[in-house]
């Protein structure tokens, strides 16, 4: 599976930052502004992704990738072999993006 990961992180790298930002973004604001549970987030995810991207290939593995979710902190973090895109939720900023790497 990390060999898959590390060939879709090469071969749609643009595609890929702007899928894990939108992702953890949407999470970010589905949780900690919505406050709506995570299967309510993931539900909502799962049918906007399909529409969004049309290669099969990314969107499994986009679906696949953990999405770590920290209430104390109010991040979300998902990552990919060796991408990584953490959005952050601040009152006075609501989630932005705070890369990794």
């Amino acid at each position: 599976i990390s060999i898959n990961f590390f060939f879709l992180s090469n071969a749609y790298s643009d595609q890929l930052d702007i899928i894990l930002g939108a992702t953890t973004k949407h999470y970010c604001t589905c949780i900690f502004v919505s406050n709506l549970n995570r299967e309510q987030c993931d539900k909502m995810f799962d049918r906007s992704i399909s529409n969004a991207v049309t290669d099969s290939e990314l969107t499994e593995a986009i679906k696949q990738t953990e999405i770590q979710v920290n209430q104390t902190l109010k991040e979300v973090v998902m990552s990919i072999s060796d991408k990584s895109v953490k959005s952050v939720y601040a009152i006075e900023k609501g989630c932005h993006l705070d890369n990794l790497n």
